[in-house]
């Protein structure tokens, strides 16, 4: 079993962006299920956060696909992440602010809470500039159905796919 300092130098490189760095340090049996880095958010979930945060959708695709041939779960829970994430446009947070509630959510149903909360375009904003390559959500997806082959989803041709930080540490304001 990977050590707390694993979980915590995985969840710098998913941070940074460093898929290579992430690939030579993760252990073979890490298990992705567990809590990362300060946010103490799952792998999967974490790379949604850090989607927003960075703006660096393109490098984020390439570690989800990664995360997911290394067995990362889309489809595990979170049950212990009080809080919520919180989004806003600059200068316009009154009008524009998102919330999603972590607990209970995996990182597919998480990024469809998101995906909701985008498409009300609250105050006018175009959260089009959040939105991330749909080869990611057809890798959740794909995942998914093959671990869960009663369960269907709808398709989607564009999923806004993003996150800002938990609303009692770190707000996350965006252009």
């Amino acid at each position: 079993m990977a050590t707390t300092v694993d979980a915590e130098v995985l969840a710098g490189y998913i941070t940074l962006a460093n898929l290579e760095g992430l690939r030579k340090f993760a252990p073979p049996d890490f298990d992705w299920r567990q809590p990362l880095g300060s946010a103490k958010e799952p792998a999967l979930v974490l790379v949604i956060t850090q989607g927003l945060i960075t703006g660096n959708h393109a490098s984020q695709l390439q570690i989800a696909e990664w995360l997911l041939k290394a067995g990362a779960e889309p489809t595990y829970k979170i049950t212990q992440k009080p809080g919520c994430c919180r989004v806003w446009k600059v200068n316009q947070k009154d009008t524009t602010e998102l919330m999603v509630p972590y607990e209970g959510h995996s990182a597919v149903s998480f990024a469809f809470s998101w995906l909701g909360q985008f498409q009300l375009g609250k105050g006018g904003a175009d959260w089009s500039k959040e939105r991330i390559s749909k080869t990611l959500w057809g890798s959740l997806r794909g995942r998914h159905l093959a671990r869960n082959p009663m369960v269907r989803m709808s398709p989607c041709r564009k999923v806004p796919w993003t996150c800002g930080s938990p609303c009692a540490t770190r707000p996350h304001h965006t252009t």
